[in-house]
């Protein structure tokens, strides 16, 4: 997923969040021509609540490398964080990715996120199809049960809130917490448990 790696060190009892953004600023200053650097920094701008710091550093990292296919999926993904951002330009940034990488199961779960509430059919669509390129995509089957679950597709919920809690046993305890809560919800919603 595009956020591993800065959210795997973006842990504060850890690695304090302003060395991190220090180190990565640090990096930039010592080679500002390198794309990679303003994509880290803005995928960390984006786990610690996004803002207009995030784009400038994803736009930098596309004007750099316009087939950095992550920078454009990154923007995407803040621009869909970010709620006064229009959903249009979400989608053209989730499209580039995939159109420079089409096995980007990332970007799928963006556009994924970008239908959500509004078309379900496509949501669907598109978190089945990150959960094809990534089968061990839990984000997606989660949000694939939502909106199964939204649309009373209660099996189909089931299936995946089960999918989530299997994923979840090998330690990510927020992520299987959660599971727990949807799959408890599903089993009652088919009357399985009271």
């Amino acid at each position: 997923m595009a956020y591993k790696k800065v959210n795997d060190i973006a842990d504060e009892d850890i690695y304090p969040v302003r060395t991190i953004f220090d180190d990565l600023s640090k990096a930039i200053e010592l080679d500002p021509n390198r794309a990679r650097a303003y994509y880290e920094r803005g995928l960390f701008n984006l786990n610690r609540g996004g803002g207009k710091d995030g784009f400038s550093d994803f736009d930098k990292a596309i004007k750099l490398d316009p087939n950095f296919a992550e920078a454009y999926n990154g923007r995407g993904s803040l621009c869909v964080k970010s709620h006064g951002c229009d959903k249009s330009k979400a989608i053209a940034d989730f499209d580039q990715a995939i159109k420079l990488n089409p096995n980007y199961a990332d970007a799928y779960y963006g556009l994924g996120n970008v239908c959500g509430k509004d078309e379900t059919d496509k949501a669907i669509a598109y978190y089945t199809q990150a959960i094809k390129l990534d089968p061990n995509y839990a984000n997606a089957y989660e949000k694939r049960a939502e909106v199964y679950y939204r649309t009373d597709n209660f099996k189909e919920a089931l299936a995946d809130a089960e999918k989530v809690c299997k994923l979840a046993e090998s330690g990510y305890k927020t992520l299987r917490n959660r599971g727990y809560k949807t799959l408890r919800d599903m089993r009652i919603k088919l009357g399985l448990e009271d």
